[in-house]
Formats: structure tokens, sequence, C-alpha cells
């Protein structure tokens, strides 16, 4: 599909070689959308079902909290993953003399994601929508020039993080469950497992608001290496005010709305 000719006419997306082949990108946002509801409707629910099962979150709330921190997420923080997608898994040199085809693969990628997920969603299937993407992009591209299509090296690091990910995910949570079981479960009387418990949530969002900061500064300011001491004394700061107003207010807040007063001890029936 080598355009011969270019159009005269003031292209739409950039390069007037590609104007005949502009649909890929109106048909290509349809397609992000659609692949969007299907991530919604899995990997949403996969990452916030825990909690609706746990009686933490109403299906309600977890709807709105994911529809802000999903979007917040992949603004701030999802440049690192784009790029992987991106660039990463296909050998886009060997798209240079035809970069529509470059686009053209990646609208059937997203299409057949996001097909799969929507169907994997019906039968009720936690699946990848990461997982469903590299495949579509593995796939024209090996249909375009083979294995000779495809990046090894990036293939297979990102491969490698299926296989990490949930044995670093089993330990940290077995650690997690192991400290909450002994430190807060084990407590007695009631009332010492408040105490403990206001202290162990706030330091758990501490935690994770460190991490956000550090990670949101590090994707900003990559390579450069002062602003990494920079950014860990303001993720460090950022979280010891986290942990201040959790454990001065909301923490009680919380508590109070879930269980009672704070100190009381739980009723049994």
């Amino acid at each position: 599909m080598v355009l011969e000719e270019c159009l005269p006419t003031e292209p739409i997306i950039g390069d007037p070689c590609l104007q005949p082949v502009s649909w890929i990108v109106a048909v290509g946002i349809i397609g992000c959308f659609l692949l969007a509801i299907a991530m919604g409707a899995n990997d949403v629910a996969n990452s916030f079902g825990t909690s609706v099962g746990a009686g933490v979150l109403t299906l309600r709330n977890a709807c709105y909290l994911a529809s802000v921190f999903e979007f917040l997420g992949a603004v701030t923080l999802g440049s690192g993953v784009t790029k992987t997608i991106r660039k990463g898994i296909v050998d886009i040199d060997t798209f240079t003399d035809d970069p529509a085809l470059l686009m053209l693969g990646n609208w059937c990628a997203v299409v057949g994601a996001g097909s799969w997920v929507m169907v994997a969603t019906l039968f009720a299937l936690p699946v990848s929508t990461t997982q469903a993407v590299v495949g579509g992009i593995i796939g024209f591209a090996l249909i375009h020039d083979g294995w000779n299509g495809v990046d090894h090296m990036g293939l297979l690091f990102i491969m490698s993080s299926w296989i990490v990910s949930p044995l670093s995910s089993a330990v940290v949570t077995a650690i997690i469950y192991f400290c909450v079981e002994k430190y807060l479960l084990e407590a007695t009387p009631a009332h010492e497992q408040f105490r403990r418990s206001r202290h162990f949530l706030s330091a758990a969002i501490g935690a994770v608001i460190f991490l956000v900061v550090m990670f949101f500064i590090y994707q900003q300011k990559k390579g450069q290496t002062m602003w990494y001491l920079y950014g860990f004394l303001i993720a460090i700061a950022s979280a010891a005010v986290v942990y201040a107003a959790f454990i001065l207010y909301f923490v009680d807040l919380l508590i109070s709305r879930s269980v009672g007063n704070l100190g009381e001890p739980i009723k049994r029936e």
C-alpha cells in the first residue's frame, strides 16, 4: 500500500503522503473507545473486585473511583507503558517505506484486543488487556515481515514481566497479610485493634502516596539524577503529611462510620 502520490491538500495528520489513509485515525479513535469500554468491564473489575467483594466499597463507589483514578493514572504515569507498546514490540524500521501499514496494523490490534476482552467479559473471564494488545501487535507484525518484524528483546522483556508480576504480587501480599494477622487481628482487646489499625492504615496510605509521587517525578525528570534526590525528599514529605492527616482525622472518621465510636468493643452477636 505504498502511496505513490501525495495529495496537494492540507494534511489532516501531518504528512500529506498519509492523507489517503487518514480514515484510520477516525476509526482508530472509535476503536480506542471500544477498547476502553472493554478494559473498564474487565481490567477495572479485576482491580476493584477485591474491595467490592470485601464490602469496603459499593459497586457504585468503585465505578466512581475507577473513572477518576484510572484516568489520572493514564495521563500522569502512563507514558512509559505507552512508549513500550508504541515501539517496544514491533521493529518500526521495517515500516519506514510504508508507515500507513503500521497505522493499519495498530488499528487491527486495537480492534482484535477489544473484541477478545469483550468476549471474555461476557463469559466472566478475568483477562489482561495488556496481553491482548501485545498479542494483536505481534500478530500483524508476523504477517507483515515474519519474526524479523518483531523486536525480540522488547518482547522478551514484556513477557518476563508477566512471570515476575504475579510472583512479586504473591510475595508482597503474603508479607502484608502476615503483618495484618499478627499485628492487628491477634491483638486483644478490641480497642487495641482500633489503636493499631489507625497507625497501620495511615502508614499504608502514606506508603502508596510515597510510591506514586516518587514514580511521577521519575517519569517527568527521567535521566536527571539530582531530581531523584529531590523526588525522594518530596515523596517522603508527602507521605508524612498524608500519614499525619489520616491518623489525626480521616482514619477515625472512616472507622467510626464503619464500626461505631473509636475505642468501643465490637459487639458480637
